[in-house]
């Protein structure tokens, strides 16, 4: 993987493969999603590399981050501890489908970010939806 173009969409040298690479969401786009969770507690589904979770991590009081591949989850724990956040970030390995691992989390609500057809951020967060309310408005140029 070349790491200048990691830098690039992700803001440092952090570990991604092929695959998380394509996945990871550009830090134009996180940094400004990620406001929109300043001091709650999330719980962000699919983390992958964690590229999302960085930027969530910054803002948030504490992240729960769910992720079913375990070689995605220790990219994420590794681009975590880079970034100085561990203290942050609650790691689960899991299905978020699970039902088991559902009724473990504590009560949720839950808001999604479309950043286009097919692709949905999910972020579950624990808190008042009403202290969360308003838009971002977002442009990124190519």
């Amino acid at each position: 993987m070349n790491d200048k173009k990691i830098k690039e969409k992700f803001g440092d040298y952090y570990k991604a493969d092929e695959n998380t690479f394509k996945m990871g969401i550009d830090i134009r786009i996180t940094e400004i999603i990620s406001e929109r969770f300043e001091d709650q507690i999330v719980l962000e589904t699919c983390s992958g590399a964690g590229f999302t979770t960085i930027p969530l991590a910054r803002k948030a009081k504490h992240i729960y981050t769910v992720e079913i591949n375990k070689l995605h989850q220790e990219q994420s724990i590794e681009n975590i501890d880079k970034a100085m956040l561990s203290n942050k970030v609650t790691f689960i390995l899991g299905d978020i489908l699970d039902n088991n691992l559902i009724i473990k989390l504590p009560k949720h609500e839950l808001q999604h970010i479309y950043m286009d057809r097919e692709h949905v951020l999910y972020c579950l967060y624990f808190g008042n939806l009403i202290r969360n309310v308003g838009s971002t408005k977002l442009i990124v140029k190519a």
